[in-house]
């Protein structure tokens, strides 16, 4: 996949690939029209239409992670202050949240991605308690438009060994 491609990155941090590079001109060589349905269908990605979509799923992704319990609100405004309730892995007692991304969704074409940022928040408090693997950060939503457009984010707490939760997806806008 390449020219033709788009790539979005999910909640859970696993890829989400589709596309095919100059299908329509290969297949026209070919005599092929992929929406003829009285054709065989052929999968392969050399010179037929690429109609399989694709989840690739990093190593990290399989690490143990922390979850997003609660949060005191979805829709935000700037500097606005966020508390998230959250619980660590039984498995790992070491583990420390240290840090919070907000991550554009995917906007894509031809292999560009124009929108997909990640925006790290600054943490105003983490308590965690090490008993119980609960614990609580409160972070500040940037500044202003300029440090980051208003729209929808997924909202990803990121550890000391870069695990990193399953999103929550916020609502940032300028007045609530």
């Amino acid at each position: 996949r390449l020219y033709h491609a788009s790539i979005a990155v999910m909640a859970d941090g696993c890829l989400l690939i589709g596309g095919c590079d100059e299908c329509e001109y290969k297949n026209a060589l070919q005599g092929y029209d992929a929406f003829d349905q009285s054709k065989q269908f052929d999968p392969s990605p050399w010179g037929k239409a690429e109609f399989r979509i694709e989840r690739f799923c990093p190593p990290d992704t399989f690490k143990p992670r922390p979850t997003i319990r609660s949060f005191s609100a979805t829709k935000l405004t700037y500097r606005q202050e966020l508390t998230v309730t959250y619980e660590l892995p039984s498995d790992n007692s070491d583990m420390s949240v240290t840090k919070v991304a907000l991550q554009a969704p995917s906007s894509n074409t031809h292999s560009a991605t124009f929108s997909q940022k990640v925006v790290w928040v600054e943490i105003v408090s983490n308590a965690v308690d090490r008993n119980t693997r609960q614990g609580v950060v409160t972070v500040r939503m940037p500044e202003t438009y300029s440090h980051l457009p208003q729209g929808k984010f997924m909202l990803f707490l990121v550890t000391d060994t870069d695990a990193f939760s399953v999103a929550e997806w916020i609502h940032l806008v300028d007045q609530l």
